[in-house]
């Protein structure tokens, strides 16, 4: 399975270390970097740019989650600028794929190109099914 969208990080491909067996991923360099990064080099971000940011994030999120992908792990260090403007989620080696009541591993070196794609190993399900305030049309909610 692949996500196109404009908030979401592309990935071009993956592998496995020989060694180590690890899985990689390879992306683009997003510039100027990481929320993360920003909101430590800044002084503070107006409300009217924390919304953009919130705006931009849901959207990648309701794009992902209506492709059956639920990402795991949305934190500052997981957005990134994209241009002064565009942001993108990124790091979903750990995101999860639902369908038919099973959730599966998103990662694999078989499928490069694109965005994650699913493996054949099950994997357990994210925090979102397990909280009993989630639904299918809010699989990021608050207060979990």
């Amino acid at each position: 399975m692949r996500l196109h969208h404009r908030h979401i990080g592309q990935i071009l491909d993956s592998g496995r270390d020989r060694r180590s067996q690890a899985v990689y991923l390879i992306s683009p360099l997003y510039q100027p970097g990481s929320l993360h990064l920003q909101q430590r080099a800044s002084a503070g971000v107006s409300l009217k740019r924390s919304l953009q940011v919130l705006d931009q994030v849901l959207a990648g999120l309701q794009a992902a989650a209506a492709s059956g992908i639920i990402h795991p792990d949305i934190k500052p260090q997981n957005i990134v600028l994209d241009g002064p403007a565009n942001i993108r989620i990124i790091d979903w080696g750990m995101s999860q794929l639902h369908q038919a009541g099973k959730s599966v591993s998103t990662v694999s070196p078989a499928a490069p190109s694109g965005s994650p794609a699913p493996s054949s190993s099950a994997s357990p399900a994210p925090h979102p099914a397990r909280c009993p305030t989630c639904t299918a049309s809010a699989p990021w909610p608050t207060g979990c």
